[in-house]
């Protein structure tokens, strides 16, 4: 049992973090940046860091957020928009090696690459993946255009077919141990969660020989809640579990991933159990944005605590709001919560007290 030191309140109602075999906690994840066009330059309406709290926390601060959280025996990941920031700016510091973006269990312990394509295709891009594989990054990450004509800003199939077809011309010149693997995400709601559909996401996937395709849930991320028609139910879910899993069956590759924002409801259908998905979000891992402690990586609006200088050795460290650590773990033993909190807070329409807690 992990208790976060410092946090005295919390440390007498004993609560402790999630515990997951193989995890420490807690961890945090560090955004260097909100979405910007020097960044992912891309401009997604849904995007789930908000345009209008865009970083205001200077760069060589986050650096130093990162140094002195790291010294305390924090996990930190840091995070960018966009793993091709600024011309590799972040890949020059070192600090996104190793980095690590997905949960799941194939591809747990890589190093991933997350990029919209756009920065790879400016004309540096050979230097930018020479980069990558310094950093040790062994996947390049994509995300599928599932959503294109729903939402704004997404990012063109074409694009990311040219930026998948530079990446692969970039391997076709290496040996095959120094080349990268392709991953393409594919955002599922209420309008394409029907079987022909994701079908057609695989075939997508094979036809540009990429090694993964990934499926996450749409979560809605906005403030006046504009795309609440395109996010599955919980009934919704188990039946796209029920639907894929004979498409599964029929296909050795790509290899085929569920995000665990999917949360558990049905996924014995595709041979999980309950719990599996179970994400420690708000309880083991939080995300950090702008000096801000928030419950997980993408739940980047309710604020449960910040960062702040001690007094003792004036180092940065994490102050979580009273009462904040019981109130999310209350929420984790709810049937509500189902894996993911970020489903949570974007969904729940009878918000429970604990909600009405974080939310004030």
């Amino acid at each position: 049992m992990v208790l976060c030191p410092r946090v005295r309140e919390e440390q007498e109602m004993k609560v402790a973090f999630g515990t997951q075999e193989g995890d420490h906690f807690p961890s945090f994840s560090l955004y260097f940046e909100g979405p910007s066009s020097a960044s992912c330059q891309a401009a997604c309406e849904h995007c789930y860091i908000p345009r209008d709290g865009r970083n205001g926390t200077h760069l060589e601060t986050c650096l130093e957020q990162f140094d002195d959280l790291v010294a305390r025996s924090y996990t930190i990941e840091p995070k960018v928009p966009d793993t091709f920031s600024r011309d590799g700016e972040y890949l020059r510091m070192g600090i996104l090696r190793n980095n690590h973006l997905y949960a799941q269990q194939e591809i747990k312990k890589c190093g991933i690459a997350w990029t919209s394509g756009l920065p790879l295709l400016r004309g540096n891009g050979e230097q930018l993946l020479d980069l990558a594989h310094d950093c040790n990054l062994s996947i390049i990450s994509f995300t599928g255009p599932a959503l294109v004509g729903l939402i704004k800003g997404l990012v063109p199939a074409s694009v990311t077919e040219a930026a998948i077809r530079f990446v692969q011309g970039w391997n076709r010149r290496r040996p095959s141990e120094h080349r990268f693997k392709i991953s393409i995400t594919f955002t599922i709601g209420h309008l394409n969660k029907d079987p022909d559909l994701v079908r057609s996401y695989i075939e997508y996937t094979r036809k540009l020989s990429a090694d993964f395709i990934r499926f996450n849930r749409f979560i809605d991320f906005t403030e006046d809640r504009r795309f609440r028609n395109l996010i599955m139910s919980d009934e919704e879910t188990a039946q796209f579990f029920a639907d894929i899993a004979p498409i599964l069956a029929c296909y050795d590759s790509p290899t085929v991933m569920v995000s665990n924002d999917f949360g558990f409801t049905g996924i014995e259908a595709i041979g999980g159990h309950k719990g599996l998905n179970d994400c420690s979000g708000g309880t083991g891992s939080f995300a950090i944005f702008n000096s801000l402690v928030f419950p997980c990586d993408e739940l980047l609006r309710y604020p449960i605590g910040k960062l702040v200088r001690n007094p003792d050795d004036h180092r940065w460290d994490v102050q979580f709001k009273p009462g904040a650590l019981k109130a999310l773990a209350a929420m984790k033993r709810s049937g509500a919560y189902n894996g993911c909190i970020a489903h949570l807070f974007a969904s729940t329409n009878q918000l429970s007290d604990s909600v009405v807690l974080l939310r004030s």
